[in-house]
Order: C-alpha cells, then sequence, then structure tokens
C-alpha cells in the first residue's frame, strides 16, 4: 500500500474513533514521532549507573563488541 493510501485510511480510522482515551494514546505516540529530539530526564539510580560506566569506560574496563559477542558465543554454548 502507497504512503498516500495508507495516509488515507489512517485518517478515516482516526475520524471513525469515539474512544478518547485511544485518541489520546494516538496522539501522544504521534507527538513523540515528530516531537523535537530532548535530553532524557534521568532519575538519580541511572545518573549512578551512567557515572560508573563512563568511569570503567575511561578506566578501560570494557568489553570490544567482538570480545561481548565471543562471551555470549560461550554461554550459549554452555
Amino acid at each position: 500500500m502507497k504512503t498516500s493510501a495508507l495516509k488515507t485510511a489512517l485518517h478515516e480510522t482516526i475520524e471513525n474513533i469515539n474512544d478518547s482515551e485511544l485518541l489520546k494514546t494516538l496522539t501522544e505516540i504521534s507527538s513523540h514521532h515528530y516531537s523535537v529530539l530532548q535530553e532524557p530526564e534521568l532519575n538519580d539510580y541511572e545518573l549512578k549507573r551512567l557515572h560508573e560506566s563512563k568511569k570503567q569506560i575511561k578506566e578501560g574496563n570494557y568489553y570490544t563488541n567482538e570480545q561481548a559477542n565471543e562471551l555470549i558465543k560461550k554461554w550459549l554454548n554452555k
């Protein structure tokens, strides 16, 4: 189905929805898709983990993608 046909079908569907909660949900979904990306708001735990992760990276305490893939292969073969 072409984009224009999908838009038309979506418009028609929305016109026939009388459920305000569903319409609010659809509005929220569409606003997230088209909103300007904003810096996420992190809670204290998330900020702490982010700080710890940055520290580990600076100290060289991390796995490369290849190393991580090898670990996963080993785990899956056990």
